[in-house]
């Protein structure tokens, strides 16, 4: 039998045996510590003369001692209880626990010096002074020493028990008091199926030092990379006196890698009677998909470097577009132009690239990629080499009420990008479409049919041109899950169009990271479509947001079905049955085999929607795009 078993089996005998005296145990709990605290006053009281006297105590001294013996008993028994050491918890001993120890040993001690000078005169009978001192030392030692043992048997049979459920990996952001009291909650609760690998702090001091032996990883702009080397799931944010755009930016940087985030609230919050970690639960993206999330630390395929290059990202605002960003950032490109027409989002994007790539250039470009003058300018201008198209209009129901905006937006601002994109002899040209392209109903979803068909004409010339399919993601702007929480958040109902409808789901980060992979090696022509797993129930999903919520009240808050919305289906397809599928390099993505279409064809589908935009007609576009998917897709 190996050490490691016989180590198991020799705890497993340990936590019977407690769990048959426990109850005995609890019984006299408080008499039992009472017993104890005067066996280490009267103990160390002797011994603290054995090592004065080498252990060869004179008659006439014993004779002293044993008649003092109660007295310092008694002092110290005073002590104990004026600071209150018989009530404390052991295995929970604190600094705050040995600080009173320390003040009732001292308090004691001085009581009993003076009982002395009355008792024995001013010469205290001849007793060595040092005696006083040693035995303070020695009391002091052996009730600290009974509580750490306490607290070590603790650790030792009881933290390290298999828990209920698989250990994830988790790393706590801020290094301070919060922090350090939110690690001792989870190695203490082993239920909680969490396991504390290391801190992420700003605070140059603490780079490289530990806590409760749990090292300082590194600063907070180097989540992702510690997130992939140690292959994380969690994030524990404890900085409840952090200003709010750096826990804004926390967040936003979990969801945007795919692990869950647990926020402490406010240093109010703190000192209430409920543990951190009960005000920290959320729901782990890889719970909504049912499977492990693609890693950014790559071990089927290595990105190519982007060094020297100008990348330019549209929808660079958008969930899918600043992640791009964020990402492309640690392949070091020379500049990085991030476009889109939404003012506000493409500043809070700016602002936290200068957090997270302060060194790298970049600009922000307020565009619509409708407007082909400004898009040909910014292209003459920058002369991007690689293009990450990812702006496009994505809410089905919305785009239902708009479709002369849905069909500019996706459909002919594709078309603008992309010739600009072969007019400046970019390398490549990348845009992010959409499960929703397959057998379309919806107006969004014709609209990246026709997206994806500009991409596939222009390719030929010297660019690169290559779509990538994929379906929702998890967290990203109005997708179901932030829609779920905020609706259990007010009580419900958490409202779901079927009972059947189902998804196939991504986090952000993999997303992306396959996006880029699937460029990668692209060389012109191909739609990538990205391994999703199964489709997931959307009811599903809903339940487990509730019952992650709360889980005690989880039947409280009532689902309630709406119908299927205008364009929607209940369930969606990856490709077209004629599409042909191909493996890559990657294991995660497929190629699919498809037929270019005319470009000059094309282009005079293309010149009408300048006539149905300038009349506004939403029946002529809805028209338009069933006559353009009818015709290409023969």
């Amino acid at each position: 039998m190996t050490a490691a078993k016989l180590n198991a089996k020799f705890k497993t005998l340990v936590r019977r045996l407690e769990q048959r005296l426990k109850g005995p145990v609890l019984a006299i709990r408080r008499p039992l510590v009472v017993c104890l605290h005067l066996l280490a006053a009267a103990a160390s009281y002797l011994f603290a003369f054995a090592l004065v006297y080498d252990f060869a105590i004179p008659p006439a001294v014993m004779k002293v001692v044993l008649g003092t013996l109660p007295v310092i008993v008694a002092c110290r028994v005073a002590g104990f209880l004026y600071f209150d050491l018989f009530r404390g918890l052991w295995r929970f001993v604190t600094m705050s626990d040995v600080l009173s120890i320390l003040k009732a040993n001292l308090t004691s001690s001085a009581m009993f010096a003076v009982a002395l000078f009355f008792i024995l005169g001013h010469g205290l009978g001849g007793l060595p002074r040092s005696v006083l001192l040693l035995d303070w030392f020695l009391c002091t030692g052996l009730l600290v020493a009974l509580r750490l043992a306490s607290r070590l048997y603790r650790e030792t049979f009881h933290i390290h028990q298999r828990p209920m459920r698989e250990v994830s990996l988790a790393i706590i952001a801020g290094a301070g008091g919060a922090g350090f009291r939110l690690a001792q909650e989870v190695k203490n609760n082993p239920l909680l199926g969490l396991k504390v690998v290391g801190f992420l702090d700003d605070e140059p001091t603490k780079k490289g030092v530990a806590l409760m032996g749990i090292p300082v990883l590194g600063r907070l702009r180097d989540l992702a990379e510690v997130a992939n080397r140690a292959e994380i799931s969690t994030v524990l944010v404890a900085m409840p006196s952090a200003p709010m755009d750096v826990q804004r930016w926390l967040q936003r940087e979990c969801r945007s890698l795919g692990l869950s985030c647990r926020v402490l609230p406010s240093t109010q919050d703190i000192f209430g009677h409920l543990p951190l970690w009960s005000q920290m639960r959320e729901l782990d993206p890889e719970e909504i998909m049912g499977r492990a999330a693609v890693r950014q630390r790559d071990e089927h395929f290595r990105l190519s470097s982007l060094s020297g290059k100008v990348v330019l990202v549209s929808g660079a605002a958008g969930s899918i577009g600043s992640e791009i960003c964020r990402q492309l950032a640690r392949r070091d490109p020379r500049l990085l132009i991030m476009l889109d027409q939404n003012e506000s989002g493409l500043y809070d994007l700016d602002q936290d690239m200068k957090f997270l790539a302060k060194d790298l250039p970049r600009q922000a470009v307020v565009c619509d990629v409708v407007d082909r003058h400004k898009v040909e300018a910014v292209f003459d201008r920058q002369r991007p080499e690689v293009i990450f198209h990812a702006a496009a209009y994505k809410h089905v129901p919305m785009m239902e009420a708009e479709p002369v905006e849905a069909l500019a937006a996706n459909l002919l601002g594709t078309y603008h990008l992309a010739r600009a994109a072969a007019a400046v002899g970019a390398e490549k040209f990348v845009l992010i479409s959409t499960d929703k392209a397959v057998n379309p109903v919806s107006v969004m979803g014709m609209t990246k049919f026709a997206a994806e068909k500009v991409v596939e004409a222009f390719n030929g010339g010297g660019c690169a041109f290559v779509a990538v399919r994929f379906g929702n993601v998890i967290n990203s702007n109005g997708s179901v899950v932030p829609l779920f929480r905020k609706q259990v958040e007010q009580g419900g109902p958490v409202t779901v169009t079927h009972p059947e409808v189902s998804r196939f789901f991504m986090s952000i980060a993999e997303a992306v990271h396959l996006v880029q992979a699937a460029a990668d090696m692209g060389h012109g022509g191909e739609v990538f479509l990205l391994d999703m797993g199964q489709p997931v129930k959307i009811v599903d999903v809903a339940r487990k947001i509730i019952a992650a919520a709360d889980p005690i009240h989880a039947g409280r808050v009532e689902i309630v079905f709406t119908g299927l919305r205008p364009g929607e289906k209940l369930h969606e397809e990856l490709y077209w049955q004629g599409e042909g599928v191909r493996p890559t390099p990657h294991p995660k993505i497929k190629a699919l085999l498809c037929q270019r279409p005319d470009l000059a064809e094309l282009e005079r589908h293309i010149a009408r929607i300048g006539e149905i935009k300038r009349r506004a007609d939403d029946q002529m576009a809805r028209q338009f795009l069933l006559d353009f998917v009818a015709r290409f897709n023969a």
